[in-house]
């Protein structure tokens, strides 16, 4: 337990970055480097957080008090994320899959056409348009499922390999458009999907 007050980068050379049980308050911008797990339990304070690893990153509660400001993945072998809030988001690269479940980004989402399957879950609130870029690593390249606001639209680009996968209800308050010129890739809406455009 306890609470430790971050405003200092954090680099391994080897092994872990793991706050599985003491909560972060960020206290200036942060960021975390390592060559193994990344594993935070709770972060909060407005500020920017950066994380860059060879392995898998988890994050049990970010934002649930004092939201972040910019929250960056630089590279990691996956990510999953419970109950996060943030301004923006910047997903640069990952050589897996990135899993958000109930989620709120208040401003910006920024991807990249990088091979990474995005997902999205639970209630999820996305502003700023987002443009998902991702081009999938295998199966899908974005999920949305569970109850997804899109305040001012977004787009999903998709590709000619993977899939595009919608479900639950999806409420769009701008422009949604899936797939671009000469794409060839599929577009999966389950039964009983809500699209309220």
């Amino acid at each position: 337990g306890g609470t430790l007050s971050l405003g200092a980068n954090i680099t391994t050379t080897a092994g872990n970055i793991l706050f599985n049980s003491l909560a972060i308050n960020l206290t200036g911008a942060v960021s975390l480097k390592s060559q193994g797990d990344v594993n935070l339990n709770k972060v909060n304070g407005a500020e920017n957080l950066t994380m860059e690893t060879t392995g898998p990153i988890t994050l049990a509660s970010v934002g649930q008090t004092i939201p972040l400001n910019t929250v960056t993945v630089n590279n990691s072998s996956g990510l999953n994320s419970f109950n996060f809030s943030a301004a923006n988001v910047v997903l640069a690269d990952t050589t897996g899959s990135i899993r958000f479940i109930n989620t709120v980004i208040t401003n910006t989402l920024i991807t990249a056409t990088k091979a990474y399957y995005l997902e999205f879950s639970g209630t999820t609130v996305l502003s700023g348009a987002p443009v998902f870029l991702n081009t999938g690593n295998g199966n899908f390249s974005v999920r949305l499922s569970g109850t997804t606001s899109l305040p001012n639209g977004a787009t999903i680009t998709g590709n000619a390999v993977n899939e595009v996968y919608l479900s639950g209800t999806i409420v769009s308050g701008g422009a949604f458009n899936i797939g671009v010129s000469g794409n060839t890739g599929s577009i999966i809406i389950a039964d009983g999907t809500q699209l309220i455009l």
